[in-house]
């Protein structure tokens, strides 16, 4: 069998619930995730990628991933993986598999591309805001506001001074202030296609 995710370098990850339907339930099932993916990415000893930046939806998730060891990728989210599904299957009486099929990767070729990615997922809940194409949004202030609150998101940390927030500085060295990306999250929600997030 060909190896995944060989490369040393930045992925876009997502998966999504078997006939897509919901893998939290509730936000007790949303902190369990979490600290599920904190635990691995805190932990030296079994640390294999790092998260930069990440969404929870009802029914799925998108992960923005650096690859620090060789199959990293493929060890963290088999960990993950396992750990959630084990966790939701007893909380829920449930059998069999949670996710449809095994994680998507999709590697981020060119550095250009990064900042895109990290724009994507952090506005990704902005289909609670308004349940239409992005661009229809006609309150932009009000819908920075809005994703920023979105509790399931790592975007209001993402400028935050706290070693233990899963991001890095790339953000703060790209955009240097808060402001600066909300300008940049602006101009995808006035100008850019509408979005593409599975369902």
């Amino acid at each position: 069998m060909k190896k995944q995710n060989q490369h040393f370098g930045y992925y876009h990850v997502y998966n999504r619930g078997v006939d897509k339907r919901p893998i939290f339930l509730n936000d007790k099932d949303r902190v369990k995730f979490l600290g599920c993916m904190q635990e691995l990415c805190l932990n030296n000893e079994i640390r294999h990628a790092t998260i930069l930046a990440y969404c929870l939806m009802d029914n799925h998730y998108h992960f923005l991933v650096e690859q620090t060891r060789e199959n990293g990728l493929a060890k963290f989210m088999h960990r993950l993986g396992t750990s959630y599904t084990m966790y939701f299957n007893k909380s829920y009486k449930r059998k069999g598999s949670l996710f449809e099929s095994r994680y998507k990767a999709t590697l981020i070729p060119e550095d250009r591309h990064l900042f895109h990615v990290f724009r994507y997922i952090h506005l990704n809940p902005i289909k609670f805001f308004k349940k239409a194409y992005i661009r229809e949004v006609d309150n932009i202030e009000k819908a920075i506001n809005f994703v920023y609150e979105y509790k399931w998101s790592n975007l209001k940390k993402a400028f935050s001074a706290s070693k233990k927030s899963m991001h890095c500085d790339l953000l703060k060295n790209e955009f240097i202030t808060k402001d600066a990306y909300n300008g940049f999250l602006s101009d995808w929600i006035k100008y850019g296609k509408p979005g593409s997030a599975i369902q």
